[in-house]
């Protein structure tokens, strides 16, 4: 049965190693650290892109249209005002978590939210 390495004792078998053999090692530490990372961060990945194409209602859309076109004809009542700055309030929101979720994604990927919105396809806000 093997023996188990005392941290201490490894560091000093690293410390007598030529440096060219402490480049293998190096080398094969790094693959060992990304191969045990990728599936967490696979994984992450996939949480982050479908909370991202995760849309906001048809049925919360639809009436934010109907509100919005009658405030366009300033016949909105005073509950529909309400609502209607409820529904923009909570499409803020739903927009800013998204953002941080884009955020997280490109540093994960270790790239720009710009490049890595332009792969996905998805365009800034017309507002933005």
């Amino acid at each position: 049965m093997p023996t188990a390495l005392r941290t201490p004792d490894l560091f000093e078998a690293l410390e007598n190693l030529e440096p060219s053999e402490l480049d293998r090692v190096a080398t094969w530490v790094l693959r060992a650290q990304a191969d045990r990372r990728a599936p967490s961060l696979a994984a992450r990945e996939s949480e982050l892109l479908a909370e991202i194409n995760e849309g906001l209602p048809e049925s919360a859309l639809a009436r934010y249209r109907r509100l919005a076109r009658k405030r366009g004809q300033e016949s909105l009542s005073p509950a529909e005002l309400e609502e209607i700055r409820a529904l923009s309030d909570h499409f803020e929101e739903v927009e800013a978590r998204r953002a941080e979720k884009l955020v997280e994604l490109a540093g994960l990927r270790r790239t720009t939210l710009p490049k890595l919105m332009r792969e996905l396809g998805i365009r800034p806000a017309r507002n933005a």
